[in-house]
């Protein structure tokens, strides 16, 4: 599995679970954490580096937890960002006595079957190689997502490659129905922007009820990937990060 690695080891860990189609997004969240914390950020399959690979939740799952347990055993923070998120539930279903909390960002269980086609078109757009389609959707997703045009860019390249079974599976992952909430024995806080969707809002709402290891974090940004709102997610990871290793 390619990841990249950042900070000294023996610093508490937290992995970064990376949002659907964006694994190079996290730089200056990364910077903030890595003085004081060992950061993984692994590329999950069917993403990135690992564009060719089929994403299949159940062998990721495996994947990453036996990845994670090649660092530490225990006390591990995760990052899940957006489809990142459920991916984090799966894997502290799985082995709870790896992971001291996680924090949730951008979490949608409720995704729009609008929204999933429209996903689905930006890589058929990609793929397509439709450079100017490209461009306007770069000036909407950088004003959206506070992304750089340099990150679009890189994102738009993997893009190009992402086969479209692959990201059936992905979207396939998004809903409530792979995650029994109230069974969950590791918590931690759920953030979402204070400009976010309605459908954001009720599922950190969800968590919260289900499951009262969580609690929810609102953040009136425009959006969770600008840099403000990274200065602050920032600050909640490193918290839940060094209250797990106390």
């Amino acid at each position: 599995m390619f990841y990249y690695e950042f900070g000294k080891s023996e610093n508490p860990t937290v992995v970064i679970l990376h949002r659907i189609g964006m694994p190079n997004v996290y730089d200056k969240l990364i910077d903030r954490l890595k003085e004081d914390c060992h950061v993984l950020l692994p590329h999950m399959y069917g993403n990135g580096e690992e564009v060719n690979e089929t994403f299949d939740l159940t062998n990721l799952t495996y994947d990453l937890t036996s990845f994670i347990q090649r660092f530490k055993s225990s006390g591990v923070t995760i990052f899940g960002d957006e489809m990142g998120a459920l991916v984090a539930f799966s894997l502290i279903k799985k082995c709870p006595q790896v992971f001291s909390s996680c924090v949730l960002s951008d979490l949608d269980l409720f995704l729009s079957a609008r929204r999933k086609r429209r996903i689905r078109r930006v890589y058929k757009i990609a793929r397509l190689k439709w450079r100017s389609a490209a461009r306007l959707l770069s000036r909407i997703t950088k004003e959206r997502q506070g992304l750089s045009e340099e990150a679009f860019d890189v994102s738009f390249e993997y893009a190009r490659y992402t086969q479209s079974d692959n990201v059936d599976r992905m979207l396939d992952v998004f809903g409530t129905k792979n995650v029994n909430f109230d069974a969950l024995k590791v918590g931690g806080a759920v953030i979402c922007g204070g400009r976010h969707s309605k459908e954001t809002k009720q599922s950190a709402e969800y968590i919260v009820q289900a499951n009262k290891l969580f609690r929810c974090v609102e953040l009136e940004t425009k959006s969770l990937l600008c840099e403000e709102a990274q200065y602050e997610i920032s600050k909640i990871i490193l918290q839940n990060a060094v209250a797990g290793k106390a």
